[in-house]
């Protein structure tokens, strides 16, 4: 005879989220933590909380419970070792990043969609994920990735393409048309493919600290950079039109990327 278990919470403060999953989650609702099966996340208070299923039961996402292992698919939990990412439920905008074993919650800086092919966040055409360019209701301003000097004046969910005077870049900052001097904005020219995969597997290495996990920008390509892992190093590219942002330590738009490169 199966049965379903009962939660039994056993929880803490789940401090080493790069994005609280929970900020817009109402209370009570019981979320997979993608570092084991038999773990999960409650949101109380807005907050993510750690909780684990008895010995021989898995988490169960469809009915929120502990539940025997066969009744459980376990597809979307992270490797013990190596690097991994994958899209979180069907969001464009939020992945789950796995190191070692340890996941942790991503979303993407404004304006970029999660890039599974590359692994991180990418302009929204170089995406296979489809999500409405005016993503909330009311009346707003949004960047186009088409050119500098385009952007969407978006009116409850309707996007309309607005393009500056000439000689002005639209300045997401101000949300305003600006003077090109004052607006950071840089479309990286076109390559082929052949071209970027050149580039890609050009021999450059960097030294890895023994022990964690630490990103360090490419020495001499803005679009690519390098994830060390217990002294052994990655490396990894920013896609089309993206640059690897250092402060942030995610790739984002070269408008807003810095790039830096002499951290070593």
């Amino acid at each position: 005879m199966i049965y379903l278990l009962a939660l039994t919470i056993c929880l803490g403060l789940a401090n080493s989220f790069e994005l609280n999953i929970c900020k817009d989650k109402d209370d009570g609702v019981f979320l997979r933590d993608h570092s084991s099966c038999g773990k999960y996340i409650a949101c109380y208070n807005h907050l993510p909380l750690f909780g684990e299923c008895p010995r021989g039961f898995a988490f169960n996402p469809i009915n929120s419970m502990c539940d025997y292992p066969e009744n459980v698919s376990c597809e979307d939990i992270c490797p013990q070792n190596g690097t991994l990412t994958f899209r979180f439920e069907k969001s464009c905008t939020k992945y789950i990043r796995c190191i070692g074993g340890t996941s942790s919650f991503v979303e993407c800086p404004p304006g970029l969609y999660y890039d599974h092919h590359h692994g991180n966040c990418n302009l929204p055409e170089e995406t296979d994920c489809e999500e409405l360019i005016c993503q909330t209701s009311g009346s707003y301003l949004v960047p186009s990735h088409e050119d500098c000097a385009s952007y969407y004046e978006c009116s409850n969910f309707v996007p309309t393409l607005r393009v500056c005077a000439p000689e002005l870049y639209y300045n997401h900052l101000t949300q305003m048309c600006d003077l090109k001097s004052k607006v950071p904005c840089v479309m990286i020219p076109e390559v082929s493919e052949e071209e970027e995969e050149d580039n890609f597997l050009a021999d450059v290495d960097i030294s890895c600290p023994p022990s964690g996990a630490h990103f360090y920008p490419h020495p001499s390509n803005c679009q690519h950079y390098f994830l060390c892992v217990n002294g052994i190093s990655a490396k990894l590219d920013c896609g089309h039109n993206m640059i690897y942002d250092y402060a942030s330590q995610k790739c984002d738009l070269s408008a807003r990327a810095t790039c830096i490169t002499s951290v070593y």
